[in-house]
């Protein structure tokens, strides 16, 4: 028991601030969706591309704070799992779901960042048939939205529930994991069936005012407990 407390200290740190960091970049996400000359266009459209070619750095900054949130949520997935269930073959279910959904997340808006303004600048300045070639394909490694929305999610839900069941989340911070869970969700069934106005009240609910306060709550959780496991020390 000493030797699992010397280590929690530290993994709990490590985990709070991973959290941390996850909770403020998805709160960047909504601060630089404002800055987003192509959020006020369909994307793929001519418009969208004309105003991502001439201002990129907008679009740019708000798809290193969605790579980022998405980087450490895939990240702090087993710890999350540790402290919500950790004999839990939900809870390990859950966490297994979320690496596999907020990985794809982190991988797709790295390739959006790498590569959508350079597509932007050869759209605005390219022929009718290289404009085709272009929007004939995404950069986006989901484009239904089954693992960036649904598993996502699902992974959310399920730990909140589990949170809840087991006692082991603030029973507030357990509903802010469900309700997240749900919005995700919500989004990807209103993608699917083209209800876009619906995506972007979930998917801007969830992942730029419930995220940031489910993560920030984890980290407080993690923070605290590594406080407590330096105290026993």
């Amino acid at each position: 028991m000493a030797v699992e407390t010397v280590r929690g200290a530290p993994m709990n740190r490590t985990a709070g601030i991973v959290c941390l960091i996850c909770a403020l970049s998805y709160a960047t996400t909504g601060a630089t969706f404002f800055l987003d000359p192509t959020s006020q266009f369909k994307t793929g459209t001519l418009d969208y591309w004309n105003a991502l070619a001439s201002a990129p750095l907008g679009r740019q900054a708000f798809l290193m704070a969605f790579a980022l949130a998405g980087l450490t949520a895939f990240c702090a997935m087993g710890e999350v799992q540790r402290l919500i269930g950790p004999t839990s073959g939900l809870a390990r279910l859950a966490a297994s779901l979320g690496q596999l959904g907020f990985g794809v997340t982190a991988v797709s808006y790295v390739r959006l960042l790498g590569g959508e303004a350079q597509r932007a600048q050869a759209f605005a300045a390219g022929s009718e048939a290289v404009r085709q070639s272009i929007t004939s394909f995404s950069l986006v490694l989901d484009p239904q939205g089954w693992l960036i929305f649904f598993l996502s999610g699902l992974s959310l839900l399920l730990f909140g529930a589990l949170g809840w069941r087991f006692g082991t989340l603030p029973k507030a911070l357990a509903l802010l994991g469900m309700a997240g869970g749900l919005l995700y969700i919500v989004a990807f069934i209103a993608r699917a069936n083209q209800q876009m106005l619906i995506v972007d009240v979930a998917a801007g609910l969830g992942g730029v005012i419930v995220g940031p306060l489910w993560w920030a709550g984890l980290a407080l959780r993690f923070l605290r407990s590594g406080d407590q496991a330096s105290a026993r020390r």
